[in-house]
Formats: structure tokens, C-alpha cells, sequence
């Protein structure tokens, strides 16, 4: 006597993605191009505390890190088949923490010699060298004071001068942020007269 019975085994998908970038500084856009095998709905969960989303495949998703520390996300790919079979897989994505550059002028503009009280509001700022000033005048500066002046000038007497005032920094990292303000110098009349000395 005999007796048989059928047993089905179902496929299991392979869960695959690449990522346009593993690490960069923040805000850091990566695209994930999956690769998968087999399947036919796609979850995806990033790490950081946003809510997981399904897509066809492929998908983008920007990272943040407002702290002074680089952060690891671990980026899951969930992936299904029409059976109810799953497979997952994980890739970590390193953010390095976001730099602002910025400051605040005293004056915008005004008559010349214009000095102006330049304060250094950004943050997230570390390198070696963590500012680069330029003063659109030929004169630059490294300064990492909270504040420093500097005078612009206008040496014409009927055409105003707008100078660009910019600033660079670089974290410990290697983030980059700029900022930038324009200073406009009015020009300084000249007085001149000639006496009348044939009365």
C-alpha cells in the first residue's frame, strides 16, 4: 500500500538595492536602485524615524543630522512575492552632520568709508581652516572670531560701488556652505570751489 502527497514550495524573492551614495554630508539625497528577483511589492524603511513607504521599486529619500556627530541609518529594503514570501535586506547610509554658513551685517549700505560690524552666525563649522572670507574688495580673511569689522570703500565721487560679500565654511568633515550679502558703498561728493578774487 501506498500513499502520496504533493507538497508546493513556493519561490522566495531576492531582495536587492544599490544606493546613489553610502555616505555625504547632510542634507543628503540618495536615490536606491533595487535590484531585486521575484517580487512584486517593495517596502522600504530608512532608519531615521520616517514611516516606511512602498513603492514599485525604486525610490529616493533625503537624510538629515542636525547633531555635531556623524550618523549611521540603516536603510531596509522589505520585499514580497504574490505567495506571501518576504526577504529583507539592510545597507547602512553614514550622514555626516549639516553645516550652515551665515552672518549678519551692521549696515547693507551706506556713504564711504563704510565699516560695517560683520557677526558669524553659522554653525556646524570644524575644519583646520573652518572660515574663508571674501570681501569682493581684494581682501580676504580666515577670521574665526563671533565678530570683526571691515571697512569698503568708494574712491568715486558720482557712481556708488556694490562689493559681494561672501563666506565659506568647511566642516570637520568636509561639508561646504556659503553665504553671501551685497554692500553697497554710496559715493562721497567732493567739495570744490574756485574764490572770485577780482573784486
Amino acid at each position: 500500500s501506498a500513499h502520496t502527497v504533493q507538497v508546493e514550495v513556493y519561490p522566495k524573492p531576492r531582495a536587492g538595492f544599490t544606493p546613489s551614495h553610502s555616505t555625504g554630508c547632510a542634507p543628503l539625497e540618495v536615490d536606491f536602485t533595487h535590484q531585486s528577483q521575484g517580487a512584486s511589492l517593495f517596502t522600504w524603511t530608512f532608519g531615521d524615524g520616517n514611516p516606511s513607504i512602498t513603492s514599485p521599486g525604486h525610490t529616493t529619500h533625503t537624510f538629515n543630522n542636525t547633531t555635531n556627530t556623524e550618523q549611521t541609518f540603516a536603510t531596509e529594503l522589505i520585499v514580497s512575492n504574490s505567495w506571501g514570501c518576504r526577504d529583507t535586506l539592510a545597507k547602512p547610509v553614514r550622514v555626516f552632520p549639516q553645516i550652515d554658513a551665515g552672518f549678519s551685517v551692521s549696515e547693507l549700505s551706506g556713504c564711504h568709508p563704510l565699516e560695517i560690524e560683520i557677526t558669524n552666525t553659522s554653525r556646524g563649522a570644524g575644519a583646520t581652516t573652518p572660515y574663508r572670507w571674501s570681501y569682493g574688495d581684494g581682501h580676504t580673511s580666515t577670521s574665526d572670531a563671533a565678530s570683526h569689522r571691515h571697512v569698503f570703500t568708494n574712491a568715486s565721487p558720482t557712481q556708488s560701488q556694490v562689493y559681494t560679500l561672501s563666506l565659506d565654511a568647511e566642516s570637520a568633515w568636509g561639508c561646504k556652505s556659503a553665504h553671501t550679502v551685497q554692500v553697497e558703498v554710496y559715493p562721497k561728493p567732493r567739495a570744490g570751489f574756485i574764490p572770485d578774487v577780482s573784486q
